[in-house]
């Protein structure tokens, strides 16, 4: 008999239990017999306007089930579920109106049990409806399963420092409905970064994984309540998948890009063994969802995989696509899109400025990744067709990760007018400094207005400052973009606004 216990206090609209989990003290000795049955706490992820899709990940044999409503206390009830143990739960939080904030409770007990027992409750919002103000954070590269191995083989955290900080900080700002999680999170496909390590006992690899455990060790690793699990009990996700990610379309037999033939699958069973499947919950996106799209208040957001679909090492600009498939995707979702606002994010551009790393064309650059070099030129590559799409259906941004700095501008035409396009790179939430920021071809290439300055040093039209993005869209307005600084060791310059800049519909 399921015995249904009361709700944890709400104080000030944020959860009592908020500051244990933030401070580590986050029930994870469950009943207080031992450790946290939990590989993976609770997952918020894919809010829709009816709901929100709710995952962990037992450690053991358990089942569980949970409670949501509004927030004066739960109404209803999810059927229970039976984990085997080492064998992710699911659960579909729906029959909601939009526009609201609700409460949640996980209940679990092990098999042998007969008493349920509830978990620190949290709270999510669901997505809102056409006409409404909408506000979502945006972090890039954390790299953070690569800063987490850092940390603690190395002796010094600093990378790792700036990762929790900026989580922590994404949590506990109450204006977010939800958060767009930029790739290169797993690390699945790695360099030197990522030092051998246990996790949970086990040996995670070092470099690229090479078998299927160390792939979900990773993924694991990455959303466990000590790395991206500090936000997302509170802060639903979606995510775009990174380089690093390892999903890419190519491979090679030795691994010399540190990228072997059997990366991509064994990155690709290790998220989907891990999260919930983008597929199951949101209906405009592919069969493995990798690309997709969904709205909230006046902004449609679409996210694209500019790595699967290139069968080979992508040698030059030209050789970056989309696939068939997804392009007109793209073309036909953009056009049956009501919204006022549509922003486009992806990994990098369909061609970038850099060469061969000893690899294949690396995708750097934004607004001089043209064919003359010069701002007015037309995109190298398949972004010269892409940014037509984005010109034909009045897409207002091209939002962009992968440099690890924040860089903004309108792209121009050949006249100097600008063509309503604005494009962004979404900085960084825990990576170190990038070397190529201090290298004179990128800095060139990131000077807009040829002063000898590159954009993302002025700290007005870019930065290099850690960080997130707060984009807040408000219905018959514009949409603001504002970049909210991470620093470990100043309070004072923690969650401080850098630069800031707007678009219009």
């Amino acid at each position: 008999m399921q015995r249904r216990l009361g709700i944890i206090t709400l104080t000030g609209g944020i959860l009592l239990s908020m500051g244990m989990l933030l401070s580590g003290q986050d029930g994870r000795k469950g009943d207080g017999a031992g450790p946290s049955p939990f590989h993976l706490e609770e997952l918020l992820t894919f809010p829709r306007e009816t709901g929100v899709t709710l995952s962990v990940y037992p450690s053991q044999p358990l089942q569980c089930y949970v409670t949501y409503g509004f927030l004066t206390g739960p109404n209803l009830t999810t059927p229970t579920l039976t984990s085997a143990g080492d064998e992710k739960l699911v659960f579909t939080l729906d029959g909601l109106p939009p526009n609201r904030e609700f409460t949640y409770t996980l209940w679990w007990k092990r098999i042998a049990q007969t008493e349920f027992i509830p978990r620190p409750s949290g709270t999510f919002r669901t997505l809102k409806s056409p006409g409404k103000k909408v506000t979502f954070g945006v972090i890039a590269d954390t790299h953070a399963y690569a800063q987490w191995t850092q940390a603690q083989t190395l002796g010094g955290s600093i990378g790792f420092d700036n990762v929790t900080t900026t989580v922590r900080n994404m949590a506990l700002d109450d204006s977010l409905d939800f958060i767009v999680l930029g790739g290169d999170f797993a690390m699945t496909s790695c360099a030197v970064g990522c030092k051998g390590h246990l996790v949970d006992g086990e040996f995670a690899g070092e470099g690229t994984v090479v078998n299927q455990t160390e792939a979900d060790l990773r993924y694991r690793k990455t959303f466990s309540p000590d790395v991206l699990g500090l936000m997302a009990r509170s802060k639903p996700m979606f995510w775009v998948l990174g380089n690093h990610d390892g999903e890419v379309g190519f491979g090679d037999v030795n691994g010399s890009c540190n990228h072997y033939d059997t990366t991509a699958l064994l990155s690709r069973n290790a998220r989907q063994r891990y999260l919930p499947r983008v597929e199951h919950f949101l209906p405009n996106s592919s069969p493995q969802g990798n690309y997709y799209s969904f709205r909230s208040g006046d902004v449609q957001v679409v996210v694209l995989d500019i790595l699967r679909y290139n069968s080979d090492y992508p040698m030059s600009p030209d050789e970056w696509t989309l696939g068939t498939r997804q392009l007109l995707w793209l073309d036909r979702t953009l056009e049956q899109s009501t919204a006022p606002f549509k922003f486009v994010f992806a990994e990098h551009l369909l061609g970038g400025l850099t060469g061969p790393n000893d690899c294949y064309w690396y995708g750097r650059g934004q607004l001089k990744s043209t064919i003359s070099g010069e701002i007015t030129s037309s995109f190298l590559g398949e972004q010269a067709l892409v940014h037509e799409i984005l010109k034909a259906h009045d897409a207002q941004v091209f939002f962009t990760f992968h440099d690890h700095v924040v860089v903004y501008g309108e792209k121009p035409g050949p006249n100097g007018e600008g063509e309503g396009v604005t494009y962004v790179v979404g900085g960084q939430g825990g990576a170190l400094s990038p070397g190529w920021a201090q290298q004179d071809w990128y800095r060139e290439t990131m000077d807009y207005d040829e002063d000898g300055v590159p954009e993302y040093a002025t700290d007005v039209t870019g930065t290099t400052k850690r960080g997130y993005f707060r984009v807040t869209v408000e219905p018959g307005g514009q949409a603001t973009f504002e970049y909210v600084r991470t620093h470990t060791s100043n309070a004072a310059l923690n969650g401080t606004t850098v630069l800031s800049f707007s678009v219009s519909p």
